[in-house]
Parts: structure tokens; C-alpha cells; sequence
């Protein structure tokens, strides 16, 4: 079945009902779904579970296979920045195998795009600026994704109805090896924007995050540039007693100008005091399996290179490349050099 050439001028309804453009959805598994080139403004209502275009399973193991999601732009109505349902994500896909979601715009959603559990769906080419909070989101059981050729940026700010502003998040919540395998590559992911995170330090506003236990992650020549937090992101979770394994990443060949140079504390009580975390690349409780951050290149004022919390092990920092004023050695992380945190070299390679 093909949806395709549609304009959907999307109703309100009570907060009782979620409010879509589209719904692909069944308890027992779903093939060959394509929607091309259709058009949902959303114009809000309905309850905190609406979206543009919303396809899922009802459990049971049932999956989406082959569902086509291609060249469709999803956003509030003419002349509206955001949907007036602050809730609403854009496009929402569950259980999905095999699935593309190609050449989509998205925007003025909460996020652009939520892929929540699946295998081998391919998240390509889309362009999911200017959300409330993130760009793309993979979260659930989700395994072997291919992230490609993304436009993510300008995402997160004050509309937000919550703290959280990325270009592309991948979060394993779910627990161990939920979030696996995944390959994200020639994304572009800059301006996006913290508004005031409980800890407001740099670890929002992030162009690309690996969070809460994410394991083995190719991330590689995206360009990740001008974000208010890290530019790409790290953290295992910050539970070693219940998740063993939150490393096996490659970071490697990516360029990152310009990151975390403005991220401030306490900015919705007013505060201005810049974050200590100003670095391109900030890695918390990444242990296990070995870890590899290579041949990426650091440019503009950002005061660090990497940042190595003592809670991590088994990560290798060699062979990055600094453009400019080499960073200062730190006594709390890895300024740019590589090695334990004292005595770090100052030098244009690390």
C-alpha cells in the first residue's frame, strides 16, 4: 500500500486523544508500507502522544518490515515556528525492520524523528531542524541502524517543553545492548541549543550523543559544529553495577569546530557563569570494551579536545588533529593530549 501526494491539514482534538496525520498500526506484523511525499502540518491538539506520522506494533514480537518513509515534510502550519502541542513528535516509528525514513524535513516538533526498538532500519538524508529537543532519536531495543547524511541543527531553545536540545541522540535506557551496532556517518549537526538543564554544564545542547549504556557505535566524518554543549557526547549511564559493557565505539575522522564555548550554569535562574565542561568531546563512564577516539580534527575557540572523566577505562585517545591554538594541558581531563591527565602534551597532534 502507497500514501503518497497528500496535503494533510491536520485537526485539533481534546487532550483525551492523540492527534496524527497518518497512523500505520496493527497487532499483527505490517509489510510493504510506503508514504512518499506527503505533506502534515500538525496544528497541535490532542494529548501529549501526537505526531505527523505515527507507525507502530502492539507487541506480541510483530514487526514493521520494509516500511517506506520518503520525502515527506512534516510542521506546524504556515507562518507558526512550533506545533501548538508541545508534545508532538514528527515522524515515530516502533518495531520497524528493514524500514527507510529517507529525505524527510521535519520541523517545529518536539523531535524530528523517535525511532524507538528495531533492526536495520536506515535513517538517511533527512533534514530534522529547528525541534524543540532533538533532531533524531533512537531509543528502545534498536540494533544496527544506519544514521547517514542528516541535516540536524538549531535544535532545542526556550519552546522546549523540557531541557534537552541535540542534533542526534541515541539513548539506552531500556538497559544492556539495547541501543547497539549502530553506524552514524556524514551528519551534519550544528547551533543546537541547551535552555537550561538541571545541571546546565555543557552536557545539553550536544550535536551527537551516545547516553545511558549505548555500546559499540561507528561515529564517523560528520561535521558537529557551533553546538552550545559537546559537540559529541559520551556517557555510559553512570551505573557500573547494572551495565558491564558501555564502550566498543569508534569516533574517528570527524570535524568539530566551535563546540561548547558559550554553555553556562544555572541559565533559568539567571546565572552566566560559563560551564567547565568546554571541550569537543566529553566521555563519562565509558568502560568494557575497548573504545577508540581518532584522526578527528578540533577547531575554533572551544578551551579542550577531549574530556576523559575519571569514571572511564579503556579508552584510546591518538592521532586527533588540533587546527590553531593548541589546547592547555588540564589536570581534570584530557585537554588534547592523550595519556593519563597530568603531564599532557601541548602539541598539534594528539
Amino acid at each position: 500500500m502507497t500514501v503518497s501526494g497528500c496535503v494533510l491539514d491536520v485537526v485539533n482534538c481534546g487532550p483525551q486523544h492523540a492527534n496524527h496525520g497518518i497512523l500505520v498500526a496493527g497487532n499483527t506484523g505490517i509489510e510493504d508500507i510506503t508514504i512518499l511525499g506527503t505533506t502534515v502540518y500538525h496544528r497541535g491538539g490532542g494529548s501529549a502522544a501526537s505526531h505527523g506520522i505515527r507507525c507502530e506494533t502492539y507487541g506480541g514480537g510483530a514487526t514493521l518490515t520494509g516500511l517506506r518513509i520518503q520525502g515527506n515534510r512534516v510542521s506546524p502550519p504556515p507562518g507558526e515556528a512550533v506545533s501548538a502541542n508541545r508534545g508532538a513528535i514528527g515522524i515515530y516509528l516502533v518495531n520497524g525492520v528493514a524500514a527507510r525514513l529517507e529525505r524527510n524535513s521535519v520541523t517545529g516538533m518536539l523531535s524530528g524523528i523517535f525511532v524507538g526498538s528495531g533492526d536495520r532500519n536506515r535513517v538517511t538524508d533527512n533534514d530534522c531542524s529547528t525541534n524543540m529537543n532533538f533532531g533524531i532519536h533512537v531509543t528502545g531495543f534498536a540494533r544496527s541502524f544506519l544514521i547517514e547524511s542528516n541535516t540536524c541543527n538549531h535544535n532545542g531553545g526556550p519552546d522546549s517543553p523540557n531541557y534537552w536540545g541535540r542534533g542526534i541522540e541515541l539513548s539506552a535506557a531500556a538497559g544492556p545492548n539495547a541501543v547497539s551496532d549502530h553506524t552514524i556517518r556524514f551528519n551534519t549537526c550544528r547551533f543546537n541549543y541547551n535552555y537550561g538543564g538541571p545541571l546546565d554544564n555543557g552536557t545539553e545542547g550536544v550535536g551527537i550523543g551516545l547516553d545511558d549504556g549505548v555500546v559499540r557505535c561507528a561515529v564517523y566524518r560528520n561535521h558537529v559544529a557551533n553546538n552550545e554543549g559537546n559537540g559529541i557526547q559520551l556517557f555510559g549511564g553512570g551505573a557500573p553495577g547494572s551495565i558491564p559493557d558501555t564502550g566498543g565505539h569508534t569516533i574517528a575522522g570527524n570535524l568539530l569546530d566551535s563546540n561548547c564555548t558559550y554553555s553556562v550554569l544555572d541559565r533559568r535562574s539567571g546565572g552566566t557563569a560559563p560551564s567547565r565542561f568546554q571541550a569537543h568531546i566529553q566521555i563519562a563512564y565509558i568502560y568494557g570494551t575497548r573504545t577508540l577516539i581518532t584522526n578527528n580534527i578540533f577547531a575554533g575557540p572551544t578551551r579542550g579536545g577531549v574530556y576523559l572523566d575519571s569514571t572511564s577505562s579503556n579508552v584510546v585517545v591518538v592521532n586527533n588533529v588540533c587546527w590553531g591554538t593548541p589546547y592547555p594541558a588540564s589536570a581534570t581531563g584530557l585537554g588534547h593530549g592523550q595519556g593519563t591527565a597530568a603531564g599532557l602534551p601541548v602539541a598539534g597532534v594528539l
